[in-house]
C-alpha cells in the first residue's frame, strides 16, 4: 500500500501486527518491540547497532530493528528480618584464646530474691558430662546474680556448660544445667536464666498439664533466637526422644501453658519429665515449617536443662 510511513517511535509488535491485519499488510512474526523510521532500516544486525541512540540493543528482523520485549522481572521475596543466616551461615569469626563468659540467674517466681547465697556455679566442658574436671573454680553469684568464668578456647570457642547446684541444705532451688551454644568466641553475656525453687516446682509442673514431676526424668527449657540471638516469636520445638508423660509447653505472657503451639516475644518453650541423656530439639517456624535448627543438651534427673534454640549465624 503506498503512501504508508511510521513516525519514528517505539511499537509494541503485536500492536503493529493488529494495525497491519486492518490495513491488509504482513506484520513481522513474534511479540517485540520494533523501532521504524522507514521502509527498511537494516539489512544485519551491525546496521542497528550503527544507528545508537533508542536503536541500541536491537536486532535486525525483516529489515527492521526490532528492541527484544521488557522482561518482567521476578518479585523478590523479601527475607523477614533476624532470619538472614538460614542457608547462608556467616563465616566464624577469629576466636580469642581465652574468652569471659558471664551468666546471670534469678528466682523465676520471685525476681525481687537474690540467688547469690543459695546457689554455686560451675564451668563445664561439654564432653564432661558429670563435671568431673570443671573449668577453674566454682563461683558464687554476686548479689545482682553474676557469675564471670575466665575460659581458654582451644581455638574454637567454648559451647560447654554452666552447672548450677545448691549451695544450702536443705536445697533451695532445683538443680540446673545452661547450655552455651554456638560455640562463643569473643566475651559474652548470656541472657538471664530464671531459676525454680524447689517450693514452686509442683505448681509450675502442673500448669504444664502433668501431674507431676518424675524424679527419674528431668526438664528442658528452650530459649527461640533468630540468627541475631535475638528472642524470637512463633517458633515451636520438637523433642527427639520423648517419654509417654512427656509435656511439651510454650511460656505465654510469663506462664507456662499447652494450649499455644508456638513462641511468644519471649521466645520460650520446653518440656517436662523428659528422658535423662542428650536430648536434642529441632526448631520451626510455626506459620511456615521453615526449619532454623537443632540444639542438643544434657538431661539430668530431677534437674533442668536450659538452652538456646537458634540457625547457625
Amino acid at each position: 500500500m503506498s503512501g504508508l510511513t511510521w513516525k519514528t517511535s517505539l511499537v509494541p509488535r503485536t500492536t503493529l501486527r493488529i494495525c497491519c491485519a486492518l490495513i491488509g499488510l504482513a506484520a513481522p512474526s513474534g511479540c517485540s518491540w520494533l523501532v521504524n523510521t522507514g521502509a527498511q532500516q537494516c539489512t544485519v544486525d551491525d546496521d542497528c547497532i550503527a544507528r545508537g541512540g533508542v536503536f541500541a540493543g536491537s536486532t535486525c528482523v525483516d529489515n527492521l530493528c526490532v528492541l527484544p520485549p521488557p522482561v518482567d522481572a521476578a518479585p523478590e521475596i523479601p527475607v523477614p528480618t533476624g532470619w538472614e543466616c538460614i542457608g547462608n551461615p556467616k563465616p566464624q569469626g577469629a576466636v580469642k584464646p581465652q574468652v569471659q563468659l558471664t551468666v546471670r540467674v534469678g528466682d523465676l517466681i520471685h525476681p525481687e530474691v537474690s540467688v547469690s547465697d543459695a546457689v554455686v556455679l560451675r564451668a563445664c566442658h561439654k564432653l564432661d558430662v558429670t563435671c568431673a574436671m570443671p573449668i577453674g573454680d566454682a563461683i558464687h553469684p554476686d548479689a545482682a546474680g553474676h557469675a564471670s568464668f575466665t575460659i581458654t578456647t582451644g581455638g574454637t570457642g567454648f559451647d560447654g556448660y554452666i552447672e548450677v547446684n545448691p549451695a544450702v541444705s536443705p536445697p533451695v532451688y532445683v538443680p540446673t544445667l545452661i547450655f552455651i551454644s554456638p560455640p562463643i568466641v569473643d566475651d559474652y553475656v548470656y541472657q538471664l536464666t530464671a531459676l525454680l525453687s524447689i517450693s514452686d516446682l509442683p505448681a509450675l509442673v502442673q500448669q504444664t498439664g502433668s501431674a507431676a514431676m518424675n524424679p527419674a526424668l528431668g526438664a528442658l527449657i528452650y530459649r527461640a533466637a533468630d540468627c541475631n540471638r535475638v528472642p524470637a516469636a512463633g517458633i515451636a520445638g520438637m523433642l527427639d526422644l520423648p517419654d509417654p508423660t512427656t509435656k511439651a509447653f510454650f511460656v505465654i505472657n510469663g506462664l507456662p501453658t499447652t494450649i499455644i503451639n508456638g513462641t511468644d516475644a519471649s521466645g520460650l518453650g520446653g518440656f517436662i519429665n523428659v528422658p535423662k541423656g542428650v536430648r536434642s530439639v529441632m526448631g520451626t517456624r510455626v506459620v511456615d515449617n521453615l526449619y532454623i535448627g537443632t540444639v542438643s543438651a544434657l538431661v539430668r534427673p530431677s534437674s533442668f536443662s536450659y538452652m538456646t534454640l537458634a540457625p547457625d549465624p
